[in-house]
C-alpha cells in the first residue's frame, strides 16, 4: 500500500485538473459544448503543471518534496483523461 499512498495522487491529479479545466472551457467561457483538449494541449499543461508541483513548490516550501517518479504518473493520468474523459458528449 505504500506506491499507492506515493503515486495515487499524482496519478489521479491530471483527470481532475484538465476535467475541472474542461468543464470550465464548456460551461463557464461558453465555448462550443464539443470542446475538446488536443493531445498536444494535455501534454503541455501536465508538464507546465509538473515543473511547478515538482520543481516549484519544493523550492518554495520543505513541506514538498521532488519525486522524479511523480512524472511518470502525472503523465499516465494525462494519457487517461486523454484517452478516456477527453470526448465529446453524445448526440441525440
Amino acid at each position: 500500500m505504500t506506491w499507492l499512498d506515493s503515486y495515487l495522487d499524482p496519478l489521479l491529479c491530471m483527470p481532475i485538473l484538465l476535467g475541472l479545466i474542461l468543464a470550465e472551457r464548456r460551461f463557464i467561457l461558453k465555448h462550443n459544448n464539443m470542446y475538446t483538449f488536443s493531445l498536444f494541449e494535455v501534454l503541455v499543461i501536465t508538464l507546465a503543471l509538473g515543473i511547478v508541483f515538482e520543481e516549484g513548490f519544493p523550492k518554495w516550501s520543505n513541506q514538498f518534496t521532488k519525486d522524479y517518479m511523480d512524472y511518470f504518473f502525472y503523465f499516465v493520468g494525462a494519457l487517461l483523461f486523454h484517452f478516456f474523459i477527453n470526448k465529446k458528449p453524445l448526440t441525440k
